[in-house]
């Protein structure tokens, strides 16, 4: 059985109006494939009239920056711990973003994206993938919370 594993930005205030910021992201090693199996974001606006928030999954060829490491956890007993690295909270978004997904969500609500099996998000060896939020401009920005569930 694969291991599972998550990693959360923790409640992050979110970039400027219309800024990127990389909320989690995931790079596998050269001996490590990882397939994303859930997604989760939620934002804590007031404004009903609020534009909506931008997230997208993209897979870029360089790691994004300006944000910390982490150590993405187990969710099942026993097993070892995780070949692929995790990044929370980037300022600077990795090189040539190519998008896999996106999403519209309201600036008061959430999304959670679990993907079936047979249907993940298969990572292959040494890639760069991310879940960045983007503020529409001239909106109030939101505190966000983006959780990335993940097997080897």
């Amino acid at each position: 059985m694969a291991q599972v594993y998550s990693v959360t930005s923790g409640k992050t205030a979110g970039a400027a109006a219309g800024s990127v910021k990389g909320a989690v992201a995931l790079a596998t090693g050269a001996q490590v494939r990882a397939a994303i199996i859930q997604i989760d974001i939620t934002l804590n606006g007031i404004n009903a009239a609020a534009k909506p928030v931008l997230v997208e999954l993209v897979k870029t060829t360089t790691a994004p920056s300006g944000g910390s490491a982490y150590t993405p956890l187990k969710n099942r007993a026993g097993g070892r711990d995780a070949q692929t690295t995790a990044r929370i909270n980037d300022t600077t978004d990795g090189s040539s973003p190519t998008i896999q997904q996106g999403y519209l969500v309201p600036a008061t609500s959430g999304v959670i994206q679990q993907i079936p099996l047979g249907r993940e998000i298969e990572l292959g060896v040494s890639e760069f993938w991310e879940v960045r939020v983007t503020w529409a401009s001239a909106e109030t920005v939101t505190d966000y919370l983006v959780n990335v569930w993940f097997e080897e």
